[in-house]
């Protein structure tokens, strides 16, 4: 007769609990090492917290027990079940690995094909009419296919959320824009742009969006809306250095874009099993369906952030020498990638609406220029004031622009160009649908003045 303490039932009762341990190490691992400005999905929380229940229950039941042989042989038939379910998992993972042949995805920005629908006025947004659609074409980008005539001057905009127009239909964000007036301003070099935008991506995403996609090497010209996401990285790490920090989320932006537009985790590790990917695809396919024909999607309400900064204190600029000369080596970074590719760039500055005289109405849809990291709280300082602000966006448009002499780089000052109107901002440095077809009209002036479209020009 076997002893107490080698009672196998006593064993597989205290297995099964390492399942739980497994899981929560790994998804402890994804907290403590990642990135603390990524948000944490629920998903992982509500995982972490069942797994610790679930562990706390199961030992503290075990260790309570007066009779535990008793315990545990109680606990037969669900063993039985957990280890069958456990192994039919395991033995589904290594068949469908074995079986399947995927496909190497090509790499993209966002899913080929998709389209989103948006309701930005109930998002606090003004300045914009009525829904807006959000159409990505087959190699990723946001615009029209990509033109097969090899007369087509073929460009993209590349930056942050700036260009990316997110709260604008497809026809009135500003890189479209520009196409439209190209196209009927002159007959003989016909234009195509795409938007490469992505909110909060600063030049550091940018230089790895242009290592990575194909489409740039069919690319004549890229043009380069900078500045504002670098200055807001300096901000949130209090006037240190930004740059390794960057360089990792520009690596997982890296994976995301070779994996053909679908998050790519290193942790937790249970993301990365094939009856995770099938179910997240299926819930994809669901909700993409659903976001076509329903109006608006889940989005933080821009109305909160506003109370946030109004109700915030106001803190001193951090110092920006660092990041300044961070920035002005991710400008000259992006240009020589340029040169790798040889394809033409322009670099604009970032036009704002910050200034030290706004109005009561203009100040009240501010949300950014926060120091410290915004969601830990810990680390939360509070807002810089506009004044400041401004001057801060002042010395990166200027470093920009003096990048722009040394290297002789092509710019245009378009900070300049786009009066401080709350009529052309939603906030801080988002365009209305006028502030979008202002800045679409100066490019397209610019443009026209230089070839392949000066000569051409009406």
């Amino acid at each position: 007769m076997a002893s107490r303490g080698s009672d196998p039932w006593r064993i597989l009762y205290l297995s099964h609990l390492v399942v739980p341990c497994l899981i929560i190490l790994d998804e402890l691992n994804f907290f403590v090492f990642e990135d603390v400005e990524l948000h944490r999905l629920l998903r992982d929380k509500l995982v972490l917290t069942f797994c610790a229940l679930w562990l706390i229950a199961g030992l503290g039941a075990f260790l309570l027990s007066r009779d535990r042989r008793r315990f545990v042989h109680r606990f037969k038939k669900p063993l039985i079940s957990f280890y069958t379910v456990f192994l039919v998992l395991v033995l589904f993972e290594r068949l469908y690995r074995v079986v399947r042949q995927p496909a190497a995805p090509t790499p993209a920005l966002w899913p080929p094909g998709s389209q989103f629908v948006f309701q930005p006025d109930s998002w606090g947004v003004t300045g914009v009419s009525g829904m807006t659609l959000f159409t990505v074409n087959k190699i990723g980008l946001r615009g029209p296919s990509l033109p097969a005539q090899a007369d087509v001057y073929k460009i993209i905009a590349v930056g942050g959320s700036t260009t990316e127009c997110l709260v604008l239909d497809d026809s009135k964000e500003w890189p479209h824009l520009i196409m439209e007036f190209l196209n009927n301003s002159q007959n003989k070099r016909p234009a195509w742009i795409a938007n490469a935008g992505v909110s909060g991506h600063s030049t550091v995403h940018h230089l790895e969006l242009l290592k990575t996609l194909p489409v740039f090497k069919q690319a004549d010209m890229l043009i380069f809306l900078v500045g504002v996401n670098d200055l807001a990285a300096t901000l949130a790490y209090e006037g240190a250095s930004s740059q390794l920090l960057l360089e990792r989320d520009a690596a997982i932006f890296r994976e995301y874009m070779i994996g053909g537009a679908r998050d790519v985790n290193s942790h937790p590790y249970y993301t990365r099993l094939s009856l995770y990917e099938l179910v997240r695809l299926a819930r994809t396919s669901i909700r993409t369906r659903m976001e076509r024909t329903a109006v608006g999607v889940q989005q933080e309400d821009l109305k909160l952030w506003r109370r946030r900064r109004a109700e915030g204190k106001i803190v001193s600029l951090p110092d920006l020498h660092v990041g300044l000369s961070e920035y002005r080596e991710r400008v000259q970074r992006l240009d020589q990638q340029c040169h790798v590719l040889a394809v033409r760039c322009l670099f604009l500055t970032q036009p704002t609406l910050w200034r030290s005289t706004l109005t009561l109405t203009e100040e009240q849809t501010l949300w950014g220029g926060y120091v410290g990291q915004w969601n830990v709280q810990a680390r939360y300082k509070g807002y810089v004031g506009t004044a400041d602000l401004a001057q801060a966006m002042n010395a990166y448009n200027e470093t920009l622009l003096e990048a722009c002499r040394v290297g002789d780089l092509e710019c245009f000052d378009l900070a300049s160009a786009i009066p401080k109107d709350g009529r052309l901002f939603y906030d801080d440095e988002h365009f209305t649908e006028a502030g979008a077809r202002l800045v679409a009209e100066h490019l397209r002036d610019y443009l026209l003045s230089k070839p392949p479209f000066e000569q051409d020009s009406r």
